[in-house]
């Protein structure tokens, strides 16, 4: 996720986009998440957790209404 974020900043800044300060913090507290993330368990993926569903939900959601 750092390497992630670190790409993200530098190819923004080499079109001369500048992130408000804000947009900072809010990446500074999720590199903190993903830190203590990894550290406390390092063999969760949170994309494949079954307790997460909140995408699949709103997609079925989503299907259900439209169809």
């Amino acid at each position: 996720m750092n390497a992630l974020f670190l790409d993200v900043v530098r190819v923004s800044e080499s079109y001369g986009l500048r992130f408000p300060r804000e947009f900072a913090l809010l990446l500074k507290q999720l590199l903190y998440f993903d830190r203590y993330t990894r550290l406390l368990a390092p063999n969760l993926n949170m994309l494949q957790d079954q307790r997460i569903t909140i995408v699949s939900n709103r997609r079925s959601n989503y299907r259900d209404r439209f169809n």
